[in-house]
């Protein structure tokens, strides 16, 4: 039998693509983030962690009427 052969692609981040997933982050879903950026979430979650960066979703403040 023929063993997998395939080696990972593995795409960097350029800095332009860098600064706009530090601005979104917690703003955005992991999901959404992974769209946007052609990459796996956990391609997403790894950069996060490495970045020091918190994907945890920020609730937005309401205004009192």
């Amino acid at each position: 039998m023929a063993k997998n052969t395939k080696k990972p692609v593995r795409k960097p981040w350029s800095p332009t693509e860098l600064k706009k997933f530090k601005s979104l982050a917690g703003k955005v879903s992991t999901k959404e983030l992974a769209k946007m950026f052609s990459r796996t979430p956990g391609a997403i979650a790894q950069k996060a962690q490495y970045e020091g960066v918190s994907l945890a979703l920020k609730k937005a403040k309401r205004k009192s009427a």
